[in-house]
């Protein structure tokens, strides 16, 4: 095939920190999402090779993707051109890089973004960042030196395409989960995933714990991503 699709995933335990203070319950939300997103990317592995850029352990039992490759590189951007330029080498065209922490990704997301013919495919999310990205392989240039953990992520993307002449295509916008509030948000559809994919909730005692959480105001927002998110919000 022409297309990989690089799932680009932080492992659970490296990843719990970001959320909340229970690390248990954090690690629980962050393999039901890894699943998730996994598990949408194995249902268009008919048009698009699955490739898993990962930087730890990973729970790929339910899964079978056409290779798995360590992160590398110090710092998110590092690691994030470097899993597009591994997965580039394999002889690939076109590379998508994919986020795993949106509970809201479809099928419908991922196929439209191998079908497109634009130079360039954007998924956006809410918070400024994208939640995936495409681009020719041999053009991987085109990510270096940009704010990947700021909001300004998504316009200085499409803003650096247009100066090429790019065709842009634009995706769903979706919401990842980065912080506290974006969990009690999705607390149901998180918890589904989980359900679903691990058989156990992650909310044992919802109703204090979201009360509890969102109640504090300083929880602070992270943002995901071979240089030094990710798919910001995959990236961001």
């Amino acid at each position: 095939m022409d297309t990989a699709i690089v799932v680009f995933a932080r492992s659970p335990e490296a990843e719990a920190k970001r959320l909340t203070r229970d690390h248990r319950q954090s690690c629980l939300i962050l393999e039901g999402l890894v699943a998730h997103t996994l598990d949408t990317a194995m249902a268009v592995s008919d048009i698009a090779d699955i490739i898993v850029a990962c930087d730890g352990p990973l729970d790929l039992d339910r899964h079978a993707p056409k290779a798995v490759l360590r992160q590398q590189g110090r710092g998110f951007e590092a690691r994030i051109i470097n899993a597009a330029s591994d997965a580039a080498s394999l002889g690939y065209k076109r590379i998508i890089v994919l986020g795993a922490d949106s509970p809201s990704l479809t099928v419908g997301d991922l196929r439209d973004a191998v079908s497109s013919e634009a130079e360039l495919v954007v998924g956006p999310a809410s918070d400024g960042g994208v939640y995936l990205f495409g681009l020719p392989a041999g053009d991987l240039d085109l990510l270096r030196g940009l704010p990947w953990k700021l909001a300004s992520l998504r316009h200085r993307l499409t803003e650096r395409a247009r100066t090429r002449g790019w065709r842009i295509a634009r995706l769903a916008t979706r919401r990842d989960i980065d912080r506290i509030a974006d969990v009690a948000r999705h607390r149901r559809v998180i918890e589904s995933i989980c359900l679903r994919f691990l058989s156990v909730s992650p909310f044992p005692n919802v109703r204090a714990w979201v009360t509890l959480e969102v109640a504090r105001p300083h929880s602070r927002r992270f943002a995901h991503p071979r240089t030094e998110r990710a798919p910001p919000s995959l990236l961001a």
